[in-house]
């Protein structure tokens, strides 16, 4: 085709040829605007939610509940801490185990947490003068699943209104805790 068939057919082709090039640049803005969007609720996500670690707090014990006349403390070979990072093989099946750890995100509104679709419970100690003032995942022991992975659900509403739910997965009867969703 020569320069001068090409020049012919510009008026023909070329208003057709802005036209996708002008679609084309069009759909490529809509996508990185959408990522671009997903990647911050992401980050909101992340950033207004409770972020569970296991604890490197020192303590001497570990207090569950709390009377007028009495304070319970939970049996140390049961408390998954940074001196514990596991449960006795021998431990007797349906004994409360007890992960302590920290939460280095947000406050949360109504927490519900669930292991493989059971209720377990997130606790704080009573708040006693010689408390520590520490967090805790209390499960029970199943000495079959010992070492296994399993995934623990964090449901919860966050101060500004949001219900959300985080992914952990966990090693039963270990001091083992990592955030899977939202990364």
């Amino acid at each position: 085709m020569s320069i001068a068939q090409i020049t012919k057919l510009a008026p023909i082709f070329l208003p057709w040829v802005t036209a996708v090039v002008g679609w084309v640049t069009a759909f490529v803005q809509w996508r990185k605007k959408r990522k671009s969007e997903a990647e911050l609720k992401l980050i909101r996500r992340r950033g207004e939610a409770p972020y569970l670690v296991p604890s490197d707090n020192h303590f001497d014990r570990l207090f569950i509940a709390a009377s007028d006349h009495e304070a319970r403390f939970a049996d140390k070979e049961a408390v998954l801490n940074i001196f514990r990072d596991e449960i006795l093989t021998n431990t007797p099946a349906g004994t409360p185990i007890f992960l302590v750890v920290e939460n280095q995100g947000k406050a949360a509104r109504r927490v519900s947490v669930f292991l493989d679709g059971q209720e377990i419970q997130l606790r704080d100690e009573p708040r006693l003068e010689f408390a520590s003032g520490l967090t805790f995942l209390q499960y029970a022991y199943d000495p079959k699943r010992h070492g296994q992975q399993q995934k623990l659900v964090i449901a919860f509403e966050t101060p500004s209104g949001v219900q959300d739910r985080h992914i952990y997965t966990m090693k039963h009867g270990f001091r083992s805790l990592r955030r899977q969703d939202p990364t």
